[in-house]
């Protein structure tokens, strides 16, 4: 899958970046034209006072004194109304690359659209929404990190990049728009093309489709039925890809496919010694690493390893690659093998003592065990667990993936419990069950009950403790909670709810 995001009037976003006090000013980005001084990018305030790409500085600057003095009255304090800044396509293409660098967290193919003045990355995100939850969460996630770069961004994905390009230049975002209800500028044509198919009454891809292929050779060219598959998804392209600022990869081809596993395992044990040695030059650590192997005839299999330290311990490495390796069924023989480090970190390197640290041993212990437990069970079962402020118990914890970065962007937002740690059970049942109750006392706690086709004798208890949601949320909860003992030992923490008298179980204490 590619994902194309396009990054309306670039140079302005980037003047307005460099210089965030320009927010609220009109501004003009202009470029010498043989007419002289032009209108290249300007505000969307300039746009509503009639303002247009192509027209002179003079002209535009006229319209801003006279909206300006129409608006403030007789007023006319500024002898220029505009901001003027003078277009730099060298520089814009530099920060571009500079933030297709910085998208290769997202995908190890990250590129740029060839056009002289480019406003679209492309990256190729083949098998990457499998680490985000799905392609929405994917998609979700690339959004947001870009809107608290404060950039303006809209994003298109497809099967291939003409799609993915034409989609989120041309689709709607409030409503999912078909390919055949996109308009031939969609297709990246020539001017000159265009106004042929505009004249010829051709202004959208259904009034193309419905005509034949020989025909439409015969108008355009054959560049207009390569744009026109491109497009629809038949005829895929070559994205020139951008290194990242390290770009710590490793690959490895053959003619002959691997038939073997083991032979697997060791052209991965090359090739992660490779890779670590490429990180240690840097004093590098990998955070994340992508392996791609690609079998004969047939996908490409992808998976992930995440780290829960910088690490560049080949050792290691190998090992948790091979516990991926585990869980996979090889196609088809084996033709090449590719590593890439999506996240890196500086490596934390310390310095030996007489006398051995065992804090810093603990840290190592406990980030090799979670590494391979993240590698073995995945990364939804590795979590982290974060305390909540709500009054209802199922909702009164968060829990994180442990490596995947995005829980150690959140702090808990309690800072005392309003609670003793012996008046909570360490393991809750979520929903909480239903408890078949021999007798009902009116809503008095009953001195027999039924939990996993058992019946207990209540000892003793403690309790009640009233626990009661605010008046904000739409299914308010009200319940009383007891601590009870049973004839047996065990211990139940059991609340009944208070619109309904029913009882139910909420947790065990061990």
């Amino acid at each position: 899958m590619i994902l194309a995001i396009w990054l309306p009037q670039w140079p302005l976003q980037r003047l307005l970046l460099k210089s965030p006090d320009l927010q609220n000013q009109p501004v003009v980005i202009y470029q010498q034209t043989s007419r002289g001084p032009c209108v290249a990018v300007c505000s969307d305030q300039l746009v509503r006072w009639g303002v247009s790409s192509g027209m002179p500085v003079a002209e535009a600057l006229a319209l801003g004194r006279r909206r300006q003095s129409l608006g403030r009255g007789s007023t006319r304090n500024e002898k220029e109304p505009l901001h003027l800044e003078l277009c730099d396509p060298v520089a814009d293409r530099k920060s571009l690359v500079r933030l297709a660098q910085w998208c290769h967290r997202f995908s190890p193919i990250v590129g740029l659209e060839e056009e002289s003045s480019p406003e679209t990355l492309l990256l190729d995100v083949t098998g990457m929404d499998l680490f985000a939850g799905g392609e929405d969460a994917f998609i979700t996630q690339v959004s947001e990190q870009f809107r608290e770069r404060g950039l303006l961004a809209r994003l298109g994905w497809g099967p291939t990049l003409g799609n993915a390009w034409a989609l989120a230049h041309y689709s709607s975002d409030s409503v999912e728009t078909e390919m055949e209800n996109l308009p031939v500028e969609a297709l990246r044509l020539s001017v000159k093309t265009q106004q042929i198919l505009a004249r010829l009454g051709l202004g959208y891809l259904r009034d193309l489709l419905s005509l034949p292929r020989a025909e439409l050779q015969n108008v355009a060219g054959a560049i207009l039925l390569q744009r026109l598959d491109q497009a629809m998804g038949r005829v895929s392209e070559v994205i020139r890809a951008i290194p990242s600022p390290h770009h710590f990869s490793v690959f490895w081809q053959t003619e002959h496919g691997l038939l073997q596993r083991e032979s697997v395992e060791h052209v991965m044990q090359h090739q992660a010694a490779d890779l670590c040695q490429l990180l240690k030059k840097r004093s590098r650590g990998a955070l994340s690493v992508v392996c791609r192997i690609q079998c004969q005839d047939s996908v490409d299999l992808t998976f992930r390893v995440g780290l829960f330290l910088p690490c560049a311990d080949a050792n290691h490495l190998q090992r948790l690659l091979e516990l991926q390796l585990e869980s996979i069924t090889l196609p088809a023989p084996v033709v090449s093998v590719s590593l890439y480090v999506l996240q890196d970190a500086p490596l934390v390197i310390r310095q030996r003592e007489l006398f051995a640290n065992r804090i810093s041993q603990n840290e190592q212990d406990l980030a090799g065990l979670v590494d391979c437990l993240n590698s073995r069970l995945g990364t939804d079962c590795v979590l982290r667990v974060f305390l909540q402020n709500d009054a209802q118990p199922e909702k009164a914890y968060r829990e994180e993936p442990l490596i995947e970065g995005c829980a150690t962007k959140y702090a808990s937002s309690v800072n005392r419990l309003p609670f003793s740690p012996l008046g909570r059970p360490l393991s809750l049942v979520t929903p909480p069950v239903k408890l078949p109750v021999t007798e009902k006392r009116n809503g008095q706690l009953p001195r027999y009950f039924s939990c996993a086709f058992q019946r207990h004798h209540v000892f003793r208890s403690w309790g009640p403790e009233r626990i009661e949601t605010g008046w904000w949320r739409r299914n308010g909860v009200r319940r009383d909670y007891y601590r009870v003992e049973t004839t047996e030992g065990l211990r139940f923490w059991i609340f009944c709810c208070l619109q309904t008298g029913e009882w139910f179980l909420q947790g065990v204490f061990d």
